[in-house]
């Protein structure tokens, strides 16, 4: 599975931004799935691939970002932005499971 392009970013948010009314937990959730893509698309910038990790090194990294998050909890604004890492995190273990699938890698 290959990362999305800025373009292909930018043609996501332009898509989101055509979108009529929608409910508020609707457009929440979209903004919410935008600042994902985007801090997985910087990460991608940084770090390519990371297809070299094992599921227990990956679950170390989660857990680690989960320390960050208790850290966060008073914070509402360094708490969501943990949050958007840690689910970046998540993203990026999902794409290292499916390009191995692809590639029939065990």
């Amino acid at each position: 599975m290959k990362e999305p392009t800025e373009e292909e970013l930018d043609a996501i948010e332009n898509e989101i931004n055509k979108m009529e009314v929608l409910e508020t937990q609707e457009v929440g959730r979209a903004e919410i799935i935008m600042d994902i893509l985007y801090e997985r698309q910087e990460a991608f910038k940084r770090w390519g691939d990371q297809d070299t990790r094992d599921n227990p090194l990956w679950l170390a990294i989660v857990d680690a970002r989960t320390s960050y998050i208790e850290e966060s909890m008073d914070e509402p604004e360094n708490l969501y932005l943990e949050i958007i890492q840690a689910a970046t995190i998540l993203v990026a273990w999902a794409e290292a499971i499916k390009r191995k699938e692809l590639n029939n890698v065990e």
